[in-house]
């Protein structure tokens, strides 16, 4: 080659018809020919190069490649060579077959961070997507590696706007909105900093999104109000968790929102309240091996009723449910357990033992709580269940909702005589009650 704009154009001219390996070898045979100095002040010809390698499949050698011609992710770098840069980055991370490049993730970040063109803007959210996509798929996290990544990216500059996507819900394709970028963004980096233990500054985070975010999807507004409350609680402050946690409850009935109203209720000291939410937590759906902190404060609130025998079957059900998935269980806990330690009790007795308890204490509650109506229409009725509306004593009326194992006690009817619970609001912001059970 004559000149380095020759080998340019030729390795422009190999790459624009997808002939990715002689482009690699043109540039192998002729690069002697130039000074590093000069090919790195060709950012067409590095992008290029970069480009190939990226479609030729050889992730490896891109960064040796930036390596070699003292490409300085440090430093200000051309847009033509970053985007090409990121998105070889983009395929190592998609293509699931190599460890994520975390240090060079956070180099390019940066720079895309702070280049002011809009192809750079573009490539940082995509980028962005692709990695938090992969670090979902993960089943351990290293989040302090994590923390870096995310601290790497200006949420100020990645997009604000949602995406179409075809996901799979329920066996059947929908097209369903995605959330942002800049979402993402907020969505992993507070659960970072909370996995952390950097309560306060997730709190902050959050109030943050609040404010930048103007559309959440998938409940993410609601996730956030969950870690912000948690935090709170961390940080000794229930009474504010508790705020926050039973509007979120209002949407989000889950075991473990149930579990973190019973936490914040413990801290106050109000041991009635945080027993009846460890209760339902327990009996709400959810795999056991994941409640082992729920069974946990069960014990003790067991032991703090004075119930040692009780407390002690617990314990040990926490003991058998960690070992039975493959977890260690701390000595002091085994030491504890001596007493049991011959005993016949399995794990399945124990669990089967503590729902009965749970539903005979939520079932006595309910009658003695619950309020005394009567039907006044019914709108649907079979096997899943019913639901309609009804007069409470007091004249007002409500939605109602009720299992199908209220009805297989005693068929409803206009003017059957009920009992249910307290009203509760409903997503829509109106309220419904929980029929309990038809008078005889």
């Amino acid at each position: 080659m004559k000149t380095l704009f020759d080998m340019s154009k030729a390795v422009a001219e190999y790459k624009q018809q997808n002939r990715f390996a002689e482009a690699l070898l043109c540039f192998k045979q002729h690069k002697m020919q130039f000074s590093k100095e000069q090919l790195l002040a060709n950012s067409y010809l590095m992008a290029n190069m970069i480009h190939c390698l990226r479609k030729d499949k050889q992730f490896d050698a891109i960064s040796v490649f930036a390596k070699i011609y003292g490409i300085d992710f440090d430093n200000k770098v051309d847009h033509l060579i970053l985007n090409a840069y990121a998105w070889a980055i983009y395929d190592t991370i998609q293509s699931g077959k190599y460890p994520t490049p975390y240090p060079e993730l956070i180099s390019v970040f940066r720079c895309l961070s702070i280049s002011s063109h809009p192809i750079s803007q573009n490539t940082l959210s995509v980028l962005f997507n692709v990695f938090v996509k992969s670090e979902k798929l993960k089943q351990n996290h290293n989040y302090e590696q994590i923390q870096k990544v995310c601290q790497s990216v200006d949420p100020n500059r990645l997009s604000m706007q949602s995406f179409k996507a075809e996901i799979e819900i329920k066996n059947k394709t929908k097209n369903v909105d995605m959330a942002s970028p800049a979402e993402k963004w907020y969505s992993l980096m507070t659960k970072t900093y909370f996995e952390l233990g950097k309560f306060q500054v997730c709190i902050d985070c959050c109030d943050e999104a609040f404010i930048r975010i103007k559309e959440f999807h998938f409940s993410n507004n609601h996730w956030l109000m969950f870690r912000k409350a948690q935090c709170l609680s961390k940080l000794s402050k229930p009474d504010e968790a508790l705020k926050l946690l039973f509007t979120v409850y209002t949407f989000k009935k889950d075991w473990f929102v149930e579990k973190q109203i019973a936490d914040s209720y413990f801290q106050m000291g109000n041991f009635e309240q945080s027993k009846i939410y460890l209760f339902k937590a327990y009996l709400n759906y959810g795999e056991l091996k994941y409640k082992g902190e729920l069974i946990l404060l069960l014990s003790e609130m067991f032991k703090i009723e004075k119930e040692a025998d009780l407390s002690l079957k617990t314990l040990l059900l926490y003991k058998l449910v960690r070992e039975n998935s493959g977890w260690k269980c701390s000595y002091e806990i085994s030491r504890t357990l001596e007493s049991l330690q011959n005993s016949a009790l399995s794990m399945v007795s124990l669990k089967n033992e503590l729902k009965q308890i749970a539903t005979d204490y939520l079932n006595g509650l309910e009658e003695q709580n619950g309020m005394r109506a009567s039907i006044q229409k019914i709108l649907n009725s079979n096997e899943r269940g019913a639901n309609g509306f009804l007069k409470t004593e007091s004249g007002k009326t409500y939605y109602f909702v009720a299992k199908p194992n209220v009805l297989q006690k005693k068929p409803l009817q206009a003017g059957t005589k009920v009992i249910c619970s307290h009203p509760e609001q409903m997503p829509n912001g109106k309220m419904s009650v929980r029929l309990q059970k038809a008078m005889e």
